[in-house]
């Protein structure tokens, strides 16, 4: 997704994007191969503990457990990217995050939310039913990120 979204932009902006923040880092594989493969700097956060335990035990420290409050100074990041993670927040959570997001982020941010129920029986039997916690249309989201600056 990085490397689509760098080979899309003018090279003098491209050189700009430096730094990295993986919203969703799971297990970690995505922050390892944006560092190895297009050489940029990159820290993941993930709100699953045992993901980001996962990630420094086999990767060493490229997440982090912290999503809603990011210990990030301002525009510490040139690009955050973020791929089926928002829904997963609670509605009342979004505001937040997005604050976060674009406190964080300098430049650009690419985003990839479901907006469809996501019902699984693994889900069913932690209690959860829906994983989606969030199903909005884009223009929810935008108006948040709108409101975010």
């Amino acid at each position: 997704m990085l490397s689509t979204l760098i080979e899309g932009l003018p090279s003098e902006i491209a050189e700009l994007l430096n730094t990295a923040v993986i919203l969703g880092c799971g297990h970690g594989w995505g922050t390892e191969k944006v560092r190895e493969v297009l050489g940029i700097r990159a820290w993941g956060v993930d709100v699953s503990a045992q993901d980001v335990e996962t990630a420094v035990r086999v990767r060493g420290s490229t997440c982090g457990d912290v999503v809603l409050d990011l210990p990030f100074a301002n525009d510490a990041f040139d690009v955050g990217l973020s791929a089926d993670v928002f829904e997963h927040i609670a509605p009342e959570d979004v505001p937040r995050l997005v604050s976060e997001l674009t406190r964080t982020v300098k430049y650009v941010a690419t985003l990839r939310i479901a907006v469809f129920p996501m019902f699984v029986d693994w889900g069913e039997q932690l209690g959860v039913g829906n994983l989606h916690l969030t199903v909005e249309n884009s223009s929810w989201c935008s108006k948040h990120f709108c409101a975010a600056g």
